[in-house]
């Protein structure tokens, strides 16, 4: 008897020991995967031969948590790229109407005459403006992609809405020689948006519309169901591309040599105030006729 004890002693030892070699065996040969993911940057997963349960979920931790530093890492050089982009970007078109107003201000120092300068004055006032305005436009984008940034929403009458921005840009819409063909229902349609992000959109679509538009242009609003769909159109050259599909990406210029003095960020902004309103916005290029159409659920 006692040596049946004894002998299933031992036996049950060297389980334990065989169970505690294997563990530690295991747990090197983890280390040593993870160390070659660590020093080769691979996307290898740590792996184990006939691991039991408890190994089984540690090894797919550390795979599950390798997994998320890649991806992790990979966001970080996405984010840094695209922040050296945006700063080439918000340089060039900053310097563009910077340097046309260093240009008109030597001229004017040099002018001998009153009536000379009176010539620079309007110039540069309108590159002062189309400065501020650019500023004003990156810093907004700034903002409205801030997590804490909000906006409140009310009740509002989109009719209204888009005709008092259509007149606010009647002067612009003539220097242009553009009179656009507008059909906006006289009844009263509401929906639950802000005021002001709703004339922000439908302002930086017109800025696009002016600077864009060639012959035909126009504006349209109806019902249809339970949406309000407001479309803008203009002709637009058959030598412009335009990509629909990334017409409301960031600092996206159908003139890729960047030549207006727009940022590119008109209609992200645009897209992103709809976004916070529940609204939608997209464009289309049909046989040379730009549109941008915005949808918002109508209030009952």
């Amino acid at each position: 008897m006692d040596m049946f004890v004894c002998v299933t002693l031992a036996v049950v030892l060297l389980c334990i020991l065989f169970r505690h070699l294997y563990m530690v065996w295991q747990i090197k040969s983890i280390n040593r995967q993870i160390e070659f993911i660590n020093t080769h940057q691979t996307n290898m997963v740590v792996s184990g031969e006939y691991s039991n349960g408890c190994m089984n979920d540690l090894i797919n931790n550390i795979n599950h948590l390798s997994k998320q530093c890649s991806m992790f890492k990979a966001e970080c050089l996405t984010n840094e790229d695209n922040i050296k982009k945006t700063v080439t970007n918000i340089s060039h078109d900053i310097r563009t109407p910077l340097t046309s107003l260093s240009g008109y201000f030597q001229l004017l120092c040099q002018c001998d005459t009153l009536a000379e300068q009176k010539e620079y004055f309007p110039i540069i006032k309108q590159q002062i403006s189309a400065l501020e305005e650019m500023l004003e436009e990156l810093f907004t984008y700034a903002k409205l992609f801030h997590k804490s940034y909000e906006i409140s929403l009310t009740k509002c009458c989109i009719n209204q809405i888009l005709r008092d921005t259509v007149f606010g840009f009647y002067n612009d819409l003539k220097k242009a020689n553009i009179t656009p063909d507008c059909s906006i229902p006289e009844v009263p349609i509401y929906a639950v948006v802000n005021d002001v992000a709703l004339r922000r959109v439908f302002q930086n679509i017109l800025k696009n519309v002016i600077e864009h538009g060639e012959k035909e242009v126009g504006i349209s609003m109806l019902q249809k169901d339970e949406k309000i769909e407001i479309t803008f159109y203009n002709d637009i050259l058959s030598t412009t591309k335009i990509d629909a599909d990334k017409i409301f990406e960031r600092f996206y210029k159908s003139d890729e040599a960047r030549t207006s003095s727009s940022t590119g960020l008109g209609l992200s902004i645009a897209k992103e105030l709809l976004n916070r309103m529940d609204g939608e916005i997209f464009a289309i290029v049909d046989n040379n006729i730009f549109k941008i159409i915005v949808k918002l659920q109508v209030l009952n």
